[in-house]
């Protein structure tokens, strides 16, 4: 689980999130009772049609109890949230600060590391249940109390989502009743998937008074009609055969262009290929890498050549230097 400080996916009203305290409404909890959570994701950017067909893994922790006049008391394993000053001895009402609370379960479920950092943490706290459902059309049943809805990463065809936890309580108030059915709107962020290319460059011919010599391979992506991609990468050869270099960081469903644009001093790229393109760039299937071919063969011609490559991935955030060990194969 990655820890997410912010929520991303916070009803709108509080009252619909947390009861109103004890002793707000006439009527009593039925503490026996069922809520169902209705969940949907948020319908963002077309999150929703891409997500129609996709299902999402939540955790579930239940952060305290019950009462039938709306006072919660708190799960031992949550018991530090007493201290937030947002917890008022379990007595939960409009004006408590929902994020507050979810930012203090939240500590307790998924804990700082050493230098306080808080991505890709495991959790410290084991979930209650794991329910899998739709994640646009879903439904989580669960008894009455305080809970924390964490969803897990869904990835769709050429997406990957990430929702923020969700602190709710069953049942909530809906126009001065106590309500059992629980709308919950996801809001979701999302990164390209991002997959692979193999560059595989063949010398067939060598000479080796010239010393050792570079190809270098422009890279080019695109998608939705934008740049997501553009970098330069290198292979060096000290004899003939093949050598390969591993293109990493580009989004699946690229249409993807690869040209050799420099095959050193001395050498000429056989059949006057020098640019493939790619329509689609899929994702591999098993070990299948999309691969792409070119040869060269020594012209006769003696001019020694030499070059520095600098490389940079792009991790689906941003981009990163990478040494010439790490990308030629």
């Amino acid at each position: 689980m990655t820890r997410k400080k912010k929520a991303a996916a916070v009803l709108a009203a509080l009252a619909l999130v947390l009861g109103l305290g004890p002793g707000a409404l006439a009527a009593q909890i039925d503490t026996a009772a069922e809520g169902t959570v209705l969940l949907t994701a948020a319908d963002e950017d077309g999150h929703r049609a891409d997500l129609a067909e996709s299902t999402v893994k939540v955790a579930v922790y239940k952060v305290a109890d019950v009462d039938e006049n709306g006072l919660f008391t708190l799960e031992e394993r949550f018991a530090p949230l007493a201290e937030n000053e947002q917890w008022n001895g379990g007595n939960l009402g409009q004006d408590t600060r929902a994020q507050d609370l979810l930012d203090g379960a939240m500590d307790l479920i998924v804990p700082a590391d050493a230098d306080g950092e808080t991505e890709n943490t495991e959790p410290a706290l084991v979930p209650d249940a794991e329910v899998e459902t739709n994640a646009v059309d879903g439904e989580i049943k669960l008894g009455v109390g305080l809970y924390v809805l964490a969803p897990g990463e869904v990835q769709t065809e050429r997406w990957v989502y990430t929702f923020g936890p969700v602190l709710l309580a069953v049942p909530a108030t809906v126009d001065g009743a106590w309500s059992y059915e629980l709308p919950v709107s996801m809001k979701a962020e999302r990164v390209p998937r991002l997959t692979e290319i193999v560059i595989d460059k063949t010398l067939t011919s060598y000479n080796a008074t010239l010393g050792p010599t570079t190809f270098l391979f422009d890279v080019e992506a695109e998608r939705d009609g934008e740049s997501v991609y553009s970098n330069v990468v290198g292979l060096t050869f000290s004899g003939p055969g093949t050598r390969s270099v591993t293109v990493s960081g580009i989004p699946v469903g690229s249409h993807v262009t690869v040209t050799e644009v420099y095959s050193g001093g001395s050498y000429a790229v056989a059949g006057g290929r020098v640019s493939v393109e790619i329509e689609q760039l899929p994702l591999p299937e098993g070990e299948n890498v999309t691969r792409v071919p070119f040869t060269n063969d020594y012209d006769d011609h003696r001019i020694p050549d030499g070059s520095v490559v600098n490389t940079f991935a792009f991790n689906g955030t941003g981009w990163q230097w990478q040494s010439s060990e790490e990308v030629a194969q």
